[in-house]
């Protein structure tokens, strides 16, 4: 299970960019994998520091995503069924720049919404980001 949040600040949204997966290279939420445990909400505010710097407070559960994703790794096919949490938050402080070396994510930084394609960013966080706003 993982947990991710919509950081905005103002008309930007926080993301990060893979450094590994088979979407290496594009943008995506900031979050990632819940530690045994731990809260889905304690682990977004975790991860998203590690992968960004900034310390964020969650401010609304916005959905569970599912999708059933199928891949090859090392020429074998791969079934993949990620279960993530999703929720609203904003930025609250910290220094933009990764803090978990070696991690998932290998840049941070801030985009207009106006800034991104679908070409840019994951398929998740293109669905997250596209999500209509209540």
């Amino acid at each position: 299970m993982g947990a991710y949040a919509v950081v905005e600040r103002g008309e930007e949204v926080l993301l990060t960019r893979l450094s590994r997966s088979i979407h290496r290279g594009r943008w995506t939420l900031p979050g990632g994998g819940v530690d045994f445990g731990e809260r889905p909400v304690d682990a977004v505010v975790r991860e998203a520091y590690e992968e960004s710097g900034m310390h964020i407070r969650v401010t609304e559960l916005l959905e569970v995503d599912s999708e059933l994703t199928r891949f090859e790794r090392d020429g074998q096919p791969v079934e993949w069924h990620p279960v993530r949490v999703l929720y609203r938050a904003e930025a609250t402080g910290g220094a933009l720049g990764v803090v978990e070396v070696g991690g998932s994510t290998d840049d941070a930084r801030w985009w207009r919404r106006d800034e991104l394609t679908e070409a840019l960013v994951t398929p998740f966080a293109w669905r997250a980001l596209c999500r209509p706003v209540r």
